[in-house]
């Protein structure tokens, strides 16, 4: 999230993006509950909600998976898209994709329950991964190239949704 923030800091977007790193989440979604809960009661705008939680974890599947509402399923198509697009690498083509819409436990949900549009990109093996709250959760623990691969689909579809000038 901080690397797309950075390269994104010189670009000129027509809408506002804004990068979170949520807090508490585990504990009950309270950073991303927070933040909706704010920006609504505030008449803020948000159009959607970009969640990256697990990307780099990959014993079974190097892969993606894609968690929203059926009638935001145009939203994973886009990330579908920008996955598969020639203008990413090999690596990022290679991502298997599995969609789900049954959203559940991840700072998706409150945009999803305050009727905004959301998807979670996480890794397909989110329910395996061994070092999952250890202090063996280190980076060297993780697949750097499906950690990339997903950071760029995502990335790439933020690009499409913020209107680049």
């Amino acid at each position: 999230m901080l690397g797309i923030a950075e390269i994104f800091a010189e670009a000129d977007f027509k809408k506002t993006i804004h990068f979170i790193a949520f807090g508490g989440e585990e504990q009950g979604l309270f950073g991303s509950q927070e933040y909706v809960k704010k920006r609504v009661a505030n008449g803020f705008d948000v159009k959607t909600a970009l969640i990256m939680d697990m990307i780099s974890f990959s014993d079974d599947f190097f892969g993606i998976k894609l968690e929203t509402l059926k009638e935001f399923s145009d939203l994973t198509d886009l990330i579908v898209e920008n996955v598969l697009d020639d203008c990413c690498d090999d690596i990022t083509r290679k991502l298997s994709i599995r969609k789900s819409f049954n959203p559940f436990g991840s700072d998706h949900v409150p945009f999803l329950a305050a009727g905004i549009p959301a998807v979670l990109a996480i890794e397909r093996d989110d329910t395996c991964y061994p070092d999952f709250h250890l202090s063996t959760d280190t980076f060297e623990n993780g697949n750097t190239d499906q950690a990339l691969a997903i950071t760029r689909s995502i990335a790439s579809t933020l690009v499409d949704l913020a209107d680049l000038d």
